[in-house]
């Protein structure tokens, strides 16, 4: 599934349709953005191989067109309108089985646009042509307000530089030249046309401008249009009719990327499925199971969503790919959402992105700001786990881009572009089980309450103060946009419900609204008081004593006088006339760019007793006028809203409505609006149009749904432990119904001990004996600091183990992909110091294979061997095909052959001739240990994964042993027989390379690099230093996590009281550091 306002397919160069099928559903809030892809892909049904891609270009990209491209435009239109008349008209049609819509109403907004593209004439008249440029004028001036730039200057957007890596030290300017150009004259070519292209002219308006960052070239990878490509390259651009070499690249692309989707459409393995919605009503009314589950299609929009329930249409996926929507509403929100659709398999993965903030302090915090919470508790809650922070690996460099931002901005903190894989706990720990987690009610409130102050930490006014402080940041708990409202709590807390093992969430909910109640740091927080109560009440969690208290009638005729019936929650409905609205963005040019949040407040009267006011952030806004049914004093009576369907253009009222305690103040009178503002306050039982309250998270809790996950030790149970701090200090594993032999070993009192055996895996073993049972817990556990409790009566034991770091527990030194960087803390340890490190070691060795492979180090060759002298020699022999770009990493690949020397390959006398050759050839050695054998072995399976175009046989080996890699052991099978010789013809120039083909796995070893939320990947005092000519000292760290200042406090760090050397940012990461730390920790002598 795709939601956000990305292309759907990029650029596929396989001409040849493969086996596999392709279903994606995209979701967008914005209408046109579906419209105009949905034009393209037609186009491409339509004319396969006889595209004009020339002509498709303009159309999709450029802001005119002449008037071929335009004619040819307004025929497409007219055909799709006239294929849409209604969706069963759609659906029987030549694009219904391929481009099929979610629901009636999706169809309805986009058909709307295609009727604006079919408008359009070939030679529009002057006021058309005068309007656009007029709103291309006012996009200018709103970039010059926005970035506080000159009128009509354009700013420096350094976008499109990002999509020229790897390579773009020298090419910026091209770049830059050609997004000037393009803002001057609305094409990238050497022509000018001059009729507004439909496809985006339709699209603004004085309410819609044309986003700043606006480039065609912005969703193809550049570097191609730099790189010294093979002749033979697909991609390789035509420069002789472009004037900048980006758009020769992007067109080579864009070519390739039809004549692909081309060819999947005529095979029929592609189906695009469409969603006009916002993402939170698509997502929760996907968890339904149902058309409807009571939310709005969007905001400012009156209609329900309903969509098909028809057999077929996909409600989990394999892949959800969320584009940048992280940034506009929330990881959190995200991921509450989505989590639920995502698959139950070991491949499926949440793709998340965001541009995260460098500075010169540490960025190992912008994780734990993104999920409000300690990011370790709260993934583990969620039931999901965040890959990149584990391995402490991502193939995307941000390196470049780090050093991009510095060019531009000295010494400020630059945006770094980041993108973060989800996976189920159990998918990535390798138990592939659905784990929930136990906690205690009192410990889960406290850790949501903690949670509810990052989420709301901007009704605190002292952290408003901070607003353009140093080191504020769109992620931190200060931004004026807010994500959250308290129906984000409530989402939330119905998830929780689901994903963790507790008793009942009524109990949670209780405890946390009494910690909200007594807390004192957000002010603005009572405020919204009733509000949660209504919430908690709506979405079933728990009901409030001060709501569920018996409703007394007011003796006047109030609305609810004749109601048979008074619920606890109403809805109110204000009718806001236009002219309140609009002054908000006439008092000033910057105000018209404003975006104010809307809010609902209700105050008590002036003379009243008792005086209250209560706010209400979760508000449904319209354009268009109220319409009623029934009686207001009874309690069948309905408000409906006729939209108006022009929206900000137009001069109808604002139309807000919000749930608010029909019971409202200590006295508990039932609410009443006043007599004579009925045509501007109403009163129902839901909100306009809706029949029922919104549903949060009606997905199915996980599937396990017992205490106990079966395994092959036994029975496994975990429970949670936390100390109310917000953060779960250690994981208890228990092991029950233990095989026979452990069972008796417990009662004869045998000493139980605890084994790391992986990063997830802590084995209980029997000490004296060869008994040792495994467990596998749903993240990284660090049995160092770990302990064993022993029910020898009942039969089980328990682990209580808390969560592994990244960069201090060793069994995550070889949990990673292939990496290439070395990072600071690296460099360090190689300073006059063999390393022990597998890690390390590896990228040394990478590092060693890319230099002498690009012939930039020593004499060049693709011929390498890797050789372990103490363990018989050469285990495995690589080879180098090609260097390949890899765009959409920033980064590069070896296209490569890997074959492993196994016992079965030497005897075979199948390969001799090939062997005894390679001989004569000049082959650079890998030296390597024992530790980095074992971790290329256990690379290699992912290495084989990435550079696969084959499908794995129902025989695969993996599958019948249940192990990836095979065995790491000497002399036998690492990867699986599937990809074994499928390798494109002239692959390797050896001679009897046939010989070895057949045995030979092909590859693409990916370079990755370290994460900047779990480490520092640039020294930007370093930087300051050389750029200013001043010597300034290298900050001084903590010898755990790397930290640069006191957790908590934020003072220096404090220096270990024995040997006055290491440094600490607390005591806890002193504790974790003392197994390593005690070999090298010396009284300072005097």
């Amino acid at each position: 599934m795709h939601v956000g306002p990305r292309l759907l397919l990029r650029h596929g160069t396989d001409r040849v349709p493969g086996p596999r099928k392709l279903d994606i559903t995209c979701c967008d809030t914005e209408p046109s953005i579906l419209a105009r892809n949905i034009v393209l892909f037609s186009f491409i049904i339509d004319h396969g191989d006889d595209l004009d891609s020339s002509s498709l270009w303009n159309m999709y990209y450029h802001l005119y067109l002449d008037g071929s491209d335009m004619e040819c435009l307004s025929s497409q239109s007219k055909k799709l309108v006239a294929s849409s008349e209604n969706l069963e008209a759609w659906k029987s049609g030549v694009y219904g089985s391929i481009l099929p819509f979610s629901d009636e109403g999706t169809l309805d907004d986009i058909r709307a646009v295609w009727l604006k593209y079919a408008a359009a004439s070939t030679e529009p008249d002057s006021a058309q042509r005068d309007a656009f440029q007029s709103h291309l004028k006012r996009s200018l001036a709103d970039m010059a307000l926005q970035f506080r730039s000159k009128e009509n200057e354009l700013p420096f957007v350094t976008t499109a530089m990002r999509s020229a890596a790897p390579i773009l030290t020298a090419k910026q300017e091209d770049v830059v030249q050609e997004y000037k150009h393009f803002w001057k004259h609305g094409t990238i070519g050497f022509d000018a046309p001059s009729i507004p292209n439909p496809m985006i002219a339709a699209s603004l308006s004085e309410q819609v401008a044309l986003h700043y960052g606006t480039n065609p070239i912005l969703g193809f990878h550049l570097a191609t249009g730099y790189a010294p490509l093979a002749e033979a390259s697909p991609l390789r651009p035509e420069y002789r009719h472009e004037k900048f070499k980006a758009v020769a690249s992007a067109k080579a692309q864009f070519k390739a990327w039809l004549i692909a989707c081309s060819a999947l459409f005529k095979a029929r393995h592609l189906v695009v499925r469409f969603a006009s919605a916002d993402v939170f009503a698509f997502c929760h009314t996907l968890q339904h199971q149902d058309s409807s589950a009571g939310w709005y299609r969007r905001q400012f929009d009156s209609r329900v969503l309903e969509l098909n329930v028809e057999p077929g249409v996909p409600r989990v996926f394999d892949v959800i790919d969320t584009s940048n929507l992280a940034d506009h509403v929330g990881t959190l929100n995200l991921l509450v959402s989505l989590i639920p659709l995502l698959a139950p398999q070991p491949w499926a993965t949440l793709s998340t992105e965001t541009l995260l903030k460098g500075s010169s302090s540490s960025d190992q915090e912008i994780l734990d700001n993104l999920l409000c919470g300690h990011a370790p508790t709260v993934s583990l809650l969620l039931g999901v786990s965040p890959v990149e922070y584990w391995t402490n690996a991502t193939a995307v460099s941000t390196l470049q881009e780090i050093m991009l931002g510095l060019s531009a901005f000295k010494t400020g903190p630059t945006q770094v572009h980041s993108r973060i894989s989800w996976k189920h706990n159990g998918s990535l720990s390798g138990t592939h089980a659905s784990i929930r987690v136990e906690i205690q009610p009192q410990e889960l409130a406290a850790i949501v309450f903690q949670m509810y102050l990052k989420m709301f930490a901007h009704e605190n006014p002292m952290a408003m103060l901070t607003l353009s402080g140093p080191g504020s940041s769109q992620y931190g708990p200060t931004s004026v946009f807010t994500h959250f409202h308290r129906g984000s709590l409530m989402a939330l807390l119905k998830f929780l419900g689901k994903s963790t093992l507790v008793a009942d969430i009524a109990e949670i909910c209780m405890e946390l609204d009494k910690m909200i109640l007594a807390d004192k740091t957000l002010v603005f927080s009572s405020q919204h008081a009733q509000e949660r109560g209504s919430l908690f009440h709506v979405h079933n969690l728990f009901s409030p004593d001060w709501l569920r208290s018996a409703i007394r009638r007011s003796p006047s005729a109030g609305p609810f006088a004749a109601w048979s019936e008074i619920p606890e929650v109403v809805a109110v409905t204000l009718v806001i006339p236009r002219a309140e609205v609009s002054r908000l963005y006439t008092s000033s040019p910057e105000a018209r760019l404003s975006a104010p949040t809307f809010m609902g407040s209700l105050r008590s009267s002036p003379t009243a007793a008792s005086q209250w006011h209560n706010t209400f952030g979760d508000v449904h806004l319209n354009f268009g006028t109220v319409s009623t049914s029934g009686l207001a004093t009874e309690d069948g009576f309905c408000v409906h809203v006729d939209q108006d369907e022009n929206g900000w253009s137009s001069n109808a009222p604002l139309i807000a409505s919000f749930y608010v305690p029909a019971v409202l103040g200590p006295e508990m009178l039932v609410f009443q609006a006043r007599l004579d503002e009925t045509k501007h306050v109403f009163v129902t039982k839901y909100l306009p149009g809706q029949k029922r309250y919104p549903v949060y998270c009606a997905g199915p809790a996980n599937s396990d749904t017992a205490s106990g996950t079966p395994g092959i030790s036994g029975q496994s149970r975990f429970m949670a432990e936390s100390d109310l701090s917000g953060k779960i200090t250690s994981i208890v594993g228990r092991l029950s119904q233990l095989p026979q032999q452990a069972e008796q070993l417990l009662k004869d009192k045998t000493v139980v001990k605890l084994r790391q055996a992986s990063p997830f895996t802590v084995e209980f073993v029997f000490v004296d004996t060869k008994v040792a049972l495994p467990m596998t817990f749903p993240v990284p556990v660090d049995s160092r600091n770990g302990r064993t409790r022993v029910a020898r009566k009942s039969g089980y034991v328990e682990a209580v183990v808390p969560f592994g770091e990244p960069l201090s527990l060793p069994a995550l030194t070889d949990f990673i992909y292939p990496s290439l960087a070395a990072q600071a803390r690296e460099v360090s340890q190689k300073r006059g110091v063999k390393s022990t490190s597998a890690r390390l070691n590896f990228k040394e060795s990478l590092f060693t294979i890319f230099m002498i492979a690009s012939g930039l180090q020593g004499g060049q060759t693709g011929l390498f061997a890797i050789d372990h002298p103490d363990r018989g020699g050469i285990h495995m022999l690589l080879f180098v095909s090609a260097f390949r770009l890899d765009g959409a990493a920033s980064s590069i690949v070896l296209d490569a052959a890997i074959l492993p020397l196994t016992v079965s390959i030497i005897t075979s006398g199948d390969v001799g001739d090939f062997l005894m050759t390679l001989r004569t050839l000049e082959i650079c050695s890998i030296t390597v240990d024992d530790d980095e054998l074992v971790l290329w072995k256990r690379a290699l399976p992912a290495l084989a994964e990435r550079g696969r175009s084959w499908s794995h046989k129902k025989s695969c080996e993996y599958v019948k042993s249940g192990k990836i890699p095979l065995s790491v052991e000497p002399g036998e099978s690492v990867l699986c027989s599937c990809g074994v010789g499928r390798f494109p013809d002239s692959f390797v120039g050896v001679p009897y390379w046939e010989q070895g083909a057949k045995h030979a796995t092909r590859i693409a070893i990916s370079p990755t690099f370290a994460v900047s939320f779990v480490e520092d990947v640039f020294d930007f005092d370093r930087f300051r230093s050389l750029a200013s000519n001043e010597d300034v000292p290298a900050k001084e760290r903590c010898s755990n996590c790397r930290a640069t200042e006191a957790k908590g406090t934020g003072g220096p760090l404090k220096k270990c009281s024995r040997c006055q050397t290491a440094k600490y940012c607390s005591a806890e990461c002193q504790k974790k550091d003392w197994r390593v730390h005690r070999g090298e920790c010396a009284p300072k002598l005097q």
